[in-house]
């Protein structure tokens, strides 16, 4: 009977040892799991902080100063094991259950600075946002401004380029009537003082004419010196016919009423031979300028004056030179190698060399 119940104290006590040391393993496992946990959260919790912005800690304290802040708390100590209890059979100590079941990431265990610093984030987070949105807007608005003033100044380029042409061209406008006007003036200089020269050389030759008629004997030699001091007759022709006088250096041989038209209204400048045209006139009044005005030309004095009045005034010719006496208007057009002119035929004289004659009707 003893030695049965100390097979079985020794079979029971076996089976405590196995027991004990399955749990120990379990306890060990457990302990293992736990710092395993704990070193995985504290490297998450270092990745959050090193992603958050710098202003984290900013916002915190702010959120420290403001009355009925929670401040946040320290991280929770790790649980330390309690010293291992001591079989009283000599056997390995067994440890406490206490830390293993406690869990680690509870709300009671959590560190108080993690929810602080998310919603730092957070507001971080729209701050940020909204920085962007109001330096975009403030970008735009000022490539806006800057669009605007480059538009500005270019319209001002423009505008004072323009002026600038338009003042130009206005000055080489009137500098260019100031020399028609000048050159104007100048052929209607020119033509008064052959006028003169013309109405001076007959009056010196009729002054020479009535000395020799005073000085002359009453004899019968009288009609023969009256003959000889008297001009040369002039041929007798129809007042009706206008003769057109052409130079005969100007290398036209005959003209028709549409190019005597278009001398005379300036439309051809130039002879055949490339000699410049220089037009002759008579005064509108005479008897030949209103025979020529109305059958030639086909208009009106004053409707030909006012044209040469316009096209003087832009730059494009001289208005013809008008000549009184028929001999006057005779003898420029056979002195100058591209001159015109007309008489009546009644009032044609009688030495027209140098000059060869067009007949209209």
């Amino acid at each position: 009977m003893v030695r049965r119940m100390k097979s079985a104290a020794v079979t029971g006590g076996t089976g405590r040892g196995s027991g004990r040391r399955g749990l120990l393993l379990f306890a060990l496992l457990l302990v293992v799991a736990q710092v395993l946990l704990f070193a995985f959260l504290r490297m998450r919790k270092a990745d959050e902080a090193a992603r958050a912005s710098p202003s984290v800690a900013s916002t915190v304290g702010e959120a420290a100063e403001r009355p009925g802040a929670s401040l946040p708390s320290p991280a929770a100590p790790a649980p330390q094991a309690r010293p291992l209890e001591t079989d009283p059979q000599g056997a390995r100590p067994a440890p406490t259950a206490e830390p293993i079941n406690q869990p680690l990431d509870g709300p009671e265990n959590r560190p108080a600075d993690q929810s602080a610093s998310r919603n730092a984030g957070n507001a971080d987070d729209g701050d940020d946002k909204k920085d962007d949105g109001a330096k975009a807007r403030a970008d735009r608005e000022r490539r806006e401004r800057a669009d605007r003033e480059r538009d500005q100044r270019e319209r001002r380029d423009r505008d004072r380029a323009d002026r600038e042409r338009a003042r130009l061209e206005a000055e080489r406008d009137k500098a260019r009537i100031e020399m028609d006007k000048e050159r104007a003036r100048i052929e209607l200089e020119r033509a008064e003082k052959v006028r003169l020269d013309a109405e001076r050389e007959r009056a010196r030759l009729e002054a020479e004419r009535a000395t020799l008629a005073r000085t002359q004997p009453a004899s019968a030699e009288i009609p023969e010196q009256h003959d000889v001091a008297a001009p040369p007759a002039r041929p007798s022709g129809s007042p009706d016919v206008v003769v057109v006088l052409i130079s005969s250096r100007s290398g036209a041989a005959n003209l028709s009423r549409e190019e005597v038209r278009n001398i005379y209204f300036g439309r051809t400048t130039f002879w055949p031979n490339n000699t410049p045209v220089r037009v002759y006139s008579r005064p509108a009044g005479s008897p030949a300028g209103r025979k020529f005005f109305r059958s030639l030309l086909g208009t009106s004095a004053g409707a030909f004056r006012e044209h040469w009045n316009e096209l003087q005034l832009s730059g494009g010719g001289i208005a013809p030179a008008t000549v009184t006496s028929p001999e006057s208007i005779v003898a420029r057009v056979a002195g100058s190698s591209g001159a015109i002119g007309y008489v009546l035929e009644s009032e044609l004289p009688a030495d027209v060399s140098g000059v060869r004659l067009v007949r209209f009707k």
